[in-house]
Order: C-alpha cells, then sequence, then structure tokens
C-alpha cells in the first residue's frame, strides 16, 4: 500500500468505496473544512469578474474535538494554461480554465510530500456586457458544469492505489457585494451540483425573513401605506412593462443571491458564501 494512502487510513481519514467497479479511496465522512480568514480574504482579492482563474489548496488533516477536520491555510495558483495554443473550440480564459500541467504535478508532488491533501478549484466569472446580465451570471454561475462534474470523477493515482478528493468552486460578483461563494462538490462525499444545498439555505434564510416580518406590527396607516405601494407598483407593471419588468427580473435576482448568504449560518452544508472572516464547511456523513 502506498505510504501516503497507508498513513491517512490508518488514522482515519478516508476510506475505501467500489466506485463503478473499482476500489478507491475518498475522504471519510462526516467532516469539516475550515478555510483560514486569509485564504477567504485572498480569494477575494485575486478573484477576476471575468476570467477563470484557478489552483490548488492546502488540506491539512486534524481532529478537533473529536471531529475530523480539513484545514485549508495555504493555496498556491496555478496559471491558466487554456490559450497556450490555437484552439477551434471557442475556449478561452472567459469561459474555461486549463492548469499549467507541468506547475500543477510540481504543486501536488508538494503538497503530498507536506502530509497535506490537495484540494483542486478553480472560479467562475461574472460580469457580462450589462449589469442585468452580471446579475444573472452571478446567479446561474453558482453552480457546477459538465465539465466540471466529469474532471471532478478523475482521482489521484498513488502508486497501484486511487484517492477521489472534492473539488471547489469559487465566484464572486463584485456588481452585488463584496461576497465569496466556496463551494465543495463531489469526490465521493459531496453533490456534483449544489442545487439542493442552496435551495435549504434559501429556505432557512427566507423562514428568518418572514418570522422578523411577522413579529412588526404595522400601524393603521403604515398598512394603508403598504396597500397603496402594492397597488402603484402594479399599475406601473401594466403601463410600462418595457422597463418594469427588467426592474423585477432584477430585484428577483438580487433576492436569489441574497438568499443564499451564510453569514448567519454556522457550518452550513457543501458550500459557504460570505463576506469576510474564516469559511466553515460542514460535509455530513455520507450513508
Amino acid at each position: 500500500m502506498n505510504s501516503i494512502i497507508n498513513r491517512l487510513y490508518q488514522n482515519n481519514f478516508i476510506d475505501q468505496s467500489n466506485i463503478e467497479g473499482e476500489l478507491i479511496y475518498h475522504l471519510k465522512t462526516p467532516c469539516i473544512f475550515i478555510f483560514s480568514a486569509d485564504i477567504v480574504a485572498d480569494l477575494r482579492k485575486q478573484y477576476i469578474s471575468d476570467e477563470e482563474i484557478g489552483g490548488v489548496f492546502w488540506a491539512q488533516p486534524s481532529f478537533e474535538n473529536g471531529s475530523r477536520v480539513f484545514k485549508i491555510n495555504n493555496i498556491s495558483y496555478v496559471r491558466n494554461a487554456i490559450e497556450d495554443n490555437p484552439r477551434r473550440d471557442n475556449l478561452t480564459r472567459k469561459n474555461s480554465y486549463f492548469p499549467d500541467s507541468m506547475f500543477l504535478n510540481k504543486i501536488l508532488e508538494d503538497i503530498f510530500n507536506s502530509n497535506c491533501l490537495p484540494i483542486r478549484f478553480h472560479t467562475h466569472p461574472t460580469k457580462d456586457k450589462d449589469p442585468i446580465s452580471s446579475l444573472s451570471k452571478g446567479t446561474f454561475n453558482l453552480e457546477t458544469s459538465d465539465a466540471d462534474i466529469n474532471a471532478s470523477s478523475i482521482a489521484y493515482k498513488l502508486d497501484s492505489e486511487k484517492l477521489l478528493l472534492p473539488r471547489a468552486l469559487i465566484v464572486g460578483n463584485t456588481l452585488l457585494s463584496n461576497d465569496i461563494f466556496i463551494g465543495l462538490y463531489n469526490g465521493f462525499i459531496t453533490p456534483t451540483s449544489f442545487a439542493e444545498s442552496k435551495k435549504e439555505i434559501q429556505n432557512l434564510n427566507m423562514e428568518r425573513s418572514f418570522s422578523k416580518i411577522s413579529d412588526i406590527e404595522f400601524s393603521t396607516g403604515q398598512t394603508i401605506g403598504l396597500i397603496l405601494g402594492a397597488g402603484l407598483l402594479l399599475y406601473a407593471i401594466a403601463k410600462y412593462p418595457k422597463f418594469s419588468i427588467p426592474a423585477i427580473a432584477s430585484i428577483g435576482l438580487l433576492v436569489a443571491n441574497y438568499t443564499i448568504n451564510t453569514d448567519k449560518i454556522d457550518n452550513p452544508n457543501f458550500f459557504n458564501k460570505l463576506s469576510g472572516g474564516k469559511a466553515v464547511i460542514n460535509i455530513p456523513k455520507v450513508s
């Protein structure tokens, strides 16, 4: 058995499963990923809104209070080499990330030799030709592509063993805020899509918002004002659809983006969307 695999297995950090007819090692669950505040700040600083960048997180395995924890205190950015050679598939730095293979392999070797685990990541851009398109892109790009999912199924080969690790998706949107989205996918321990986990966070945030609103007592005058305001809004929509429909669409996108913030949620599952501080991501036990 490979020495790295053996150490991780003996220390209860990885397990083995039959994945599509092949025995492959993967992280053991439940576990927690903790991205330091410095890493979160650096991701916000380095994020490019109209290009894809990427690299590798150094995940240090540890146990804290009986919990399996992977600490991210180091990061290596790897140059996007997608445009190094002429292409005919319209892939550019604007819409794809392909790491410099020589530099990536050196980084991976250094990470494994440092008793850490590599969590590869890339970003999705959010800037588009106009503000509404950018809002839309900032909402819908918080999701993995088919190419992301396919790449995430590739395991590391360590001698005769294979180790599958999750990947990370990073998305920012300077048009809306300084929030940064950090999501973990696949690795046989997390979903390949964030759809369900985003819906869970949205429901929690909406319930909290409705609870706060229901606790507010409106006076008769305030109630009349709200009714009149709603009536004027409906009138404006009917009379000026050319202007009001894009405005409503923008509001909808803002609400969708706001409701997946995890600032007030402890240890959210699979992703964290925050403005600063450390990012904690919980990975529940895989049944």
